[in-house]
């Protein structure tokens, strides 16, 4: 008997934890539904995947999504083409639905799914202008920026930062990178594991990076090529432009990792420098391997005597179209001169051409 009562405990048990990683949806069509069912659909990247089948009992449907705790689900709910619910859905809700098939819908027992809801309405109400202007525009910018400051912690944000007004972004600015920062520090700590947040995260990193190369090239204006700072081999950060102060420089790029680049620097750069540094040459040469470990013994072993920087992140590859090493750019007052080819001859050419 003891053994008995043990193993219905623990089937309670089981039955207990699995419904804990639950949320239940209730819903009500106002009118029965042509097609009788209700397709439930989820983010997949950028496209949608339908990962179940509801069927309609007259008016009422009821839907059992299994789910992750702390790992929030954005759910869409269609009748035919027709989206009839959104839902951000999290275990142990329980939320009752109210829909027509023309795409209108209420929704209660949960604040997240309410704010999903009034901010997809919104988006579909400016859109549905027959026109609109500037001013219209820069309210709702403004109106959705105040949202996702003051929601960062809700992943209702994420779809708001993606919203597009047409085939407009609504958060377009270079400086936008500063409001996905806030959201995606907030529910990296609210919630490390989900898909969506890491999806926020490698975007975040994509337009941190634009808006760091747009201040980059808007900062050339005045010296013709843009200003990179990477750390040299005492540790500390060394400006390109700063090091050229106002002459020529040489800008190559290298892997200290690969042999032949090695001997690049020994047979080609070393006796090109040795000949022109009397005419005031000066090279920056940007290690673009992440060991800098390796970088540093090369350097030393090779003992190479102009400024050496480890680009350890690859910042400078896309600033400077880097597309392969070892690469040499002439930089002068009138901008960049890509060498040709790494050859002796064009490199002593191009630098012939400036310290004549």
């Amino acid at each position: 008997m003891k053994n008995y009562r043990l193993v219905v405990l623990a089937a309670l048990l089981v039955a207990g934890l699995s419904s804990c990683n639950k949320a239940v949806v209730e819903g009500r069509f106002t009118a029965a539904p042509a097609s009788g069912t209700v397709i439930a659909k989820t983010l997949d990247g950028a496209s949608m995947k339908t990962v179940d089948t509801i069927k309609v009992k007259g008016t009422d449907f009821r839907y059992s999504v299994k789910l992750v705790r702390n790992q929030p689900e954005f759910i869409y709910l269609y009748c035919g083409q027709t989206k009839v619910a959104s839902l951000l859905l999290n275990v142990g809700d329980r939320v009752s639905v109210e829909c027509d098939t023309l795409g209108s819908w209420t929704v209660s027992g949960s604040e997240e799914c309410e704010k999903l809801r009034q901010n997809e309405m919104e988006l579909a109400a400016i859109n549905a202008l027959p026109s609109i202007s500037l001013k219209k525009y820069i309210e709702y910018y403004r109106k959705m920026t105040k949202y996702v400051v003051e929601n960062s912690g809700s992943m209702t944000t994420i779809p708001v930062l993606f919203s597009k007004i047409g085939e407009t972004p609504v958060f377009s600015q270079a400086t936008d990178a500063v409001v996905f920062r806030n959201v995606v520090d907030s529910l990296t700590q609210r919630y490390p594991d989900s898909k969506y947040v890491k999806m926020l995260l490698n975007e975040t990193k994509a337009r941190t990076d634009r808006m760091a190369l747009k201040t980059l090239l808007e900062s050339a204006d005045a010296r013709s090529y843009p200003d990179v700072k990477l750390p040299g081999m005492d540790g500390e950060n060394h400006s390109l432009v700063e090091y050229a102060g106002g002459e020529p420089v040489l800008l190559v790029f290298w892997d200290a990792n690969d042999a032949l680049n090695k001997m690049f620097n020994l047979e080609v750069l070393l006796p090109v420098y040795e000949k022109y540094v009397s005419a005031g040459l000066k090279i920056y040469a940007v290690n673009l391997n992440a060991d800098k470990s390796t970088w540093a013994m090369a350097v030393k072993e090779q003992k190479l005597p102009w400024m050496n920087v480890c680009d350890s992140y690859g910042k400078s590859v896309d600033l400077f179209g880097v597309t392969s090493v070892p690469m040499a750019i002439m930089l002068t007052d009138d901008g960049l001169q890509r060498v040709s080819d790494v050859s002796k001859p064009s490199l002593e050419k191009a630098i012939a051409k400036v310290l004549k």
